[in-house]
């Protein structure tokens, strides 16, 4: 017992000290070859892969009972609940099982883009540990002379000719406005943000004050409060309905994809309210009303919905009455691809591997790049690209295949199903399985979204953030940009509304009798 309580406490000691000579360690041979179980491996992941936060992350009282109240795995978790990348439920892990070292590398992999060698089912053990980091290390130490170089070369905002205007005026509107009580310091920095994010005229670049951020966020979590629609904003004042959710309220008050929303309660939608204002206003409570006035067509209407708690299922699946296999995936959040893999197996496990498969992407707006990437590993040869990224000043950086045979398309035949609001990763998942399966994919219904850029998301110690692009993405095989071009289908299958009024859904009765 003392012996993996010394281990564990170590764990987290190595993990905040990674340039630790591991030397000494490595020549204690009781510890060099210690397979670890759960418990050393939670402490290990958490600590490693988690980031500083802000203070306020130990006021977050965890529903995990079994864990050790303020133990080093307690404020671990406290931290990933704060930064929402775990739920805060009553969830149980068998410390005693061992970990395997795939387990390790899936991780690295995901954190660091770093392929490091295992043995698959093999245990994992201390110095497996210890060797990765030594890997981890020098590849932070290398980015870290990259960064060095690029800072030196960056201008910082005091250099810039009219930077003691911005502070004049933040000094004279706090101190000399004759109604400097209305408003505070915090307004004054988040309009000024805000102000500079516009002047990059690129709508996914945005800031998110505190709870903005948090609305954003939730915007993205398997389950939260509100009607159940995706929606965006094309341009100020236009918000549309983009797609109401399956089951939602959204739909059962025949809220439309085509619809425009004109008011928001007592909000009206204006150029001067933003898609997070709109979204936020329409957030509340479960079971409580929200009245939209809604433009469709030429005729305008007010229709109240009662917001419920959301489940999300980002991956749906089953099989067809013609026996095709149907895979909804809804969005790109983290772990669609294990749920992916998870859909497969569970379809070939019941059924075989007989049939073309049907793969929907209408209204997937896209978000994680790395997720995609993960999921194409499926459709394209092993080490083939699967997508190529450009950065600022022409640098790139491809993606590449980790094909399995445990799931092998390459001779399936392949529905995709996109539509306008198919975006980013739908559109990256879309293009470049047309690269390579050319002969074997067909693609239905309109054009696509038109989104070909790479955002970053960065956390504020006050719970703000902000969003903003980085990069272009090109298909792996071709490197096709989508500027101006979109994902063009092979066939255009227009919905039919009527039908959707009795649940008919015309483009996958399409996508179910085509033959190819």
């Amino acid at each position: 017992m003392l012996k993996k309580y010394f281990l564990s406490v170590f764990l987290v000691f190595f993990v905040f000290f990674q340039s630790i000579n591991f030397s000494f360690w490595e020549e204690q041979n009781s510890y060099k070859d210690y397979t670890l179980n759960m418990w050393d491996f939670f402490v290990m992941y958490f600590d490693l892969f988690s980031q500083n936060v802000d203070d306020n992350y130990k006021k977050i009282e965890l529903k995990m009972s079994w864990v050790e109240k303020w133990g080093s795995l307690y404020g671990a978790l406290q931290k990933w609940v704060f930064l929402w990348k775990i739920k805060n439920v009553k969830w149980y892990v068998d410390f005693s099982k061992k970990v395997k070292e795939e387990q390790l590398y899936a991780i690295i992999k995901n954190a660091y883009k770093l392929e490091i060698p295992y043995k698959k089912w093999k245990e994992l053990t201390f110095s497996k540990v210890t060797d990765s980091i030594k890997v981890i290390n020098s590849k932070i130490e290398n980015e870290n002379k990259i960064n060095l170089i690029l800072n030196s070369q960056k201008p910082e905002i005091e250099w810039t000719n009219n930077f003691f205007i911005l502070n004049d005026v933040y000094y004279k509107l706090k101190n000399y406005h004759y109604n400097s009580a209305n408003f505070s310091e915090n307004e004054l920095i988040d309009w000024a943000i805000k102000w500079m994010t516009e002047a990059t005229k690129d709508k996914y670049t945005t800031y998110f004050p505190p709870v903005d951020s948090k609305s954003f966020q939730d915007s993205l979590k398997e389950d939260y409060e509100w009607i159940g629609a995706y929606v965006d904003m094309e341009k100020p004042w236009l918000f549309k309905i983009v797609s109401p959710i399956a089951w939602s309220p959204a739909e059962e008050a025949w809220l439309k994809w085509w619809d425009i929303v004109l008011q928001i309660d007592d909000l009206l939608v204006t150029e001067k309210v933003t898609l997070d204002q709109a979204v936020a206003k329409i957030k509340w409570l479960a079971w409580t009303q929200v009245k939209l006035k809604i433009q469709r067509w030429d005729q305008a209407f007010d229709i109240s919905v009662t917001r419920k708690l959301i489940t999300m299922k980002f991956v749906d699946y089953k099989q067809l009455d013609n026996w095709d296999f149907y895979i909804k995936l809804r969005i790109f959040w983290a772990w669609i691809n294990k749920a992916f893999e998870w859909a497969i197996t569970n379809l070939k496990s019941n059924t075989g591997f007989n049939w073309k498969i049907i793969i929907d992407l209408r209204n997937n707006p896209g978000w994680q790049l790395d997720e995609v990437a993960a999921m194409l590993d499926k459709f394209v040869p092993k080490w083939k690209s699967t997508v190529n990224i450009k950065y600022k000043d022409q640098q790139e950086e491809d993606i590449n295949s980790n094909w399995s045979d445990l799931y092998d398309f390459s001779n399936k035949k392949i529905v995709v199903l996109v539509n306008k609001w198919s975006a980013s990763a739908s559109e990256i998942m879309a293009w470049t399985m047309r690269d390579y399966l050319w002969n074997n994919i067909k693609i239905i219904w309109e054009t696509t979204y038109w989104k070909w850029s790479v955002q970053n998301l960065d956390l504020y110690s006050d719970t703000s953030s902000f969003k903003y692009t980085i990069a272009k993405w090109f298909t792996g095989k071709t490197k096709t940009g989508i500027d101006w071009i979109w994902i063009k289908p092979d066939t255009e299958v227009k919905l039919d509304e009527e039908k959707v009024k009795t649940w008919i859904d015309n483009q996958l009765d399409y996508a179910k009798n085509l033959s190819f």
